[in-house]
């Protein structure tokens, strides 16, 4: 943003200090944007007055695109926020309804996203081209569901069990039925397939016809 003021006033001094128009700035960030093609990672929304064009609004991302919006929201959290500006914006809001909606909205991008930060930075920019900045510390509550959730024991059908033996390491499976390795042979047995894991591998000897 320091370079974008910068060259904002260098073109404001060699245009006769006249008033600069706010998509005089967007193009500046716009060519900055491109210029990196979409390295540096940065969505920027851009607002302003104009004296012949009235308030104006603008959604540039970081590969340089751009779009003249009434309402936007950009960044990790923008989702839930802009459900809450989609859903409750209306062109005849006034300051103080316009400075709740942008508060809502910013603090449910904050509660649903890690990234957002914990504060709401406002910046209200009139016709009369005066600024307001305020910073507001987001009240951390309790979130309550809307229905409640009640789940009553013993209502999910268990449809089948299985039951696994834990045998602890170097020792052989017990094996139930016929054939099974109980009794007096079962340690010999172990030191026999022991010997067969862990022995040296024969040699194979080739026959010779």
């Amino acid at each position: 943003m320091d370079v974008t003021r910068a060259q904002l006033e260098l073109h404001r001094m060699n245009t006769g200090f006249r008033t600069m128009p706010v998509c005089c700035a967007n193009q500046l960030v716009r060519q900055l944007l491109f210029r990196f093609n979409g390295n540096m990672k940065s969505n920027v929304i851009i607002g302003g007055v104009d004296p012949d064009y009235g308030s104006q609004l603008f959604c540039t991302r970081f590969d340089g695109t751009t779009n003249s919006v009434q309402f936007t929201s950009l960044g990790s959290g923008n989702m839930p926020a802009m459900a809450v500006l989609d859903s409750r914006w209306t062109a005849d809001l006034d300051e103080e309804s316009a400075r709740d909606l942008v508060c809502d909205a910013v603090t449910v991008g904050v509660d649903n996203d890690l990234n957002s930060g914990s504060k709401v930075c406002l910046c209200i920019i009139r016709s009369d081209f005066s600024v307001h900045r305020e910073e507001l510390d987001l009240a951390k509550s309790t979130p309550v569901r809307g229905f409640p959730l009640v789940m009553k024991p013993g209502c999910t059908a268990i449809l089948s069990t299985i039951e696994h033996r834990v045998v602890p390491w170097g020792e052989a499976p017990v094996r139930d039925g016929p054939g099974s390795n109980r009794g007096g042979g079962g340690e010999k047995e172990n030191r026999r397939r022991e010997h067969e894991n862990h022995g040296p591998p024969k040699s194979k000897k080739r026959r010779m016809e």
